[in-house]
């Protein structure tokens, strides 16, 4: 159960202050009419230069530092500087150390889409805590199983929500409403000992046994997973759209992707939104990030939603993009470049892209008899494409022998970016994240999800179990099934 010390708002009024490496080669015959834009980003030996900063604060210190007066966040008609963000985010730092939180402690968010919100996610890092995301309109026994489970040190909740969570988790609450008016607490940075393996972030997935599982992402593996995005997106932008909720990692990517290049979020609260943004942001607006079913809704929204964005690119992941989708992007957006990100939330963010081009479906490919059980589905969807700066990717038979290329086989994914593994679930751990037979002391990632290699891409192939996507997110039968019969 969630311990219930003295009120955090009460408390606060007494406080002063590499290369790129398949396992098998490739063969290709036959190009596939879906292919890569090789190569995603640089050079082996110019990515093999390229060093993260020790932790997520530190980069995004750094870049409030470098532009302090620059757009940091707009939401609506208010905006916020840099440097007014970190001053924002030190001060309720502060409040949560006073509060004993540090490194390997969690707080939670509980706040709708707005500048708080992003307040409060950069507030819990500075302190040294990860955060963790968890939806303002969720159920209120979900909030609490997820409360207790998570086991935070403090909440940080927008007041409208508060009178929705347990008894318990209200008298961890704090706000920055709660913190501006204690002018005494400093706005300069805080210096917690984090280090680079220390969790940045725990985002719950649906669980297989009935009860949602947490996963738990490092600094070293978020920033990785950034510095990867600047590679294979290195040229500048002026602003980013948030369009996916944090309790989604793909949130991870819209925000500090954007925080740590200096450019501006901007925060709608739901995607209808976009139409009515006002037009200089419009202008700004070259790139949208989100869920493949996601973007054919909006695609095919009336009134349209992407009229007047200046878009250059549209990254689409999440779940798998169909050959229809890619058809539909060339009609409605042509000339507008399409990447197919893949990648679970244990392996952050993503660990294969692919530009795509041609929009035809992919042909045959065959199915291992020592594969995972499972027909290949009659249509074939895009490529999934190659790994990115510093990961690697297997697909195994279920003897951990690598699949020729054209094999359908389970994929195993390893590198930096490799969460650290469930909280509280240790067994669970240790099943999906494996020894490496490749590489001494490396981890694999055993993903679920059955692929083959082609042309020197991977093509995805639905499930090894009965996951599912719906929007994006992944939807556990056994959490339905285990709800419908509580």
């Amino acid at each position: 159960m969630i311990d219930a010390p003295r009120p955090a708002a009460e408390t606060l009024r007494g406080a002063t202050r590499t290369p790129v490496q398949a396992s098998v080669a490739a063969v290709a015959p036959a190009e596939s009419p879906h292919r890569a834009a090789a190569p995603l980003g640089t050079s082996p030996e110019e990515r093999s230069t390229q060093r993260s900063p020790a932790h997520l604060v530190e980069w995004f210190e750094t870049q409030a530092a470098r532009t302090p007066d620059a757009i940091a966040l707009a939401c609506e008609d208010e905006t916020v500087c840099f440097a007014a963000l970190n001053a924002r985010a030190n001060r309720l730092a502060w409040a949560l150390i006073a509060q004993g939180v540090a490194p390997e402690e969690r707080v939670a968010i509980v706040h709708p889409p707005g500048i708080e919100m992003i307040v409060a996610m950069l507030a819990a890092l500075k302190a040294g805590a990860a955060y963790v995301p968890l939806d303002p309109a969720a159920p209120r026994a979900r909030l609490g199983q997820l409360l207790e489970d998570a086991a935070p040190k403090r909440v940080l909740a927008a007041e409208a929500y508060r009178d929705r969570l347990p008894q318990a988790a209200r008298r961890l609450c704090l706000a920055e409403s709660d913190v501006e008016p204690h002018s005494t607490l400093p706005d300069f940075n805080p210096s917690p000992p984090l280090a680079p393996h220390h969790p940045a972030y725990l985002i719950y997935t649906s669980g297989s046994t009935g009860a949602p599982k947490a996963v738990v992402a490092s600094h070293e593996g978020v920033c990785h997973a950034l510095r990867a995005r600047s590679l294979l997106y290195p040229e500048a932008f002026e602003a980013f759209c948030l369009t996916a909720p944090i309790t989604f990692d793909i949130s991870v990517a819209q925000i500090f992707g954007t925080l740590v290049r200096g450019a501006t979020l901007v925060i709608v609260r739901s995607l209808e939104d976009l139409q009515s943004l006002p037009g200089h942001w419009r202008e700004r607006i070259t790139q949208l990030m989100l869920p493949a079913s996601t973007y054919a809704n909006l695609l095919g929204a009336e009134p349209p939603s992407l009229t007047g964005l200046a878009l250059r690119r549209v990254i689409v992941g999440g779940d798998a993009l169909s050959s229809a989708l890619v058809r539909l992007h060339r009609k409605a957006l042509p000339g507008v470049e399409l990447v197919n990100e893949y990648g679970p939330t244990e392996a952050t963010i993503f660990s294969t892209a692919a530009r795509i081009v041609g929009d035809e479906a992919m042909p045959d490919v065959a199915t291992s008899e020592e594969a995972t059980p499972g027909e290949v589905p009659d249509e074939q969807t895009p490529p999934i494409g190659t790994p990115i700066a510093g990961a690697r990717a297997w697909v195994l038979d279920d003897k951990l022998q690598p699949c020729a290329a054209g094999i359908v086989g389970e994929l195993y994914l390893a590198g930096r970016s490799i969460a650290r593994g469930y909280w509280r679930r240790p067994g669970l751990t240790a099943s999906r994240f494996i020894a490496s037979p490749f590489e001494p002391g490396e981890r694999l990632y055993r993903t679920g999800d059955r692929a083959a290699w082609r042309d020197g891409q991977l093509s995805f192939h639905g499930r090894v179990d009965d996951q599912l996507k719906i929007r994006g997110v992944r939807v556990e039968p056994g959490e339905v099934e285990a709800a419908l019969a509580s």
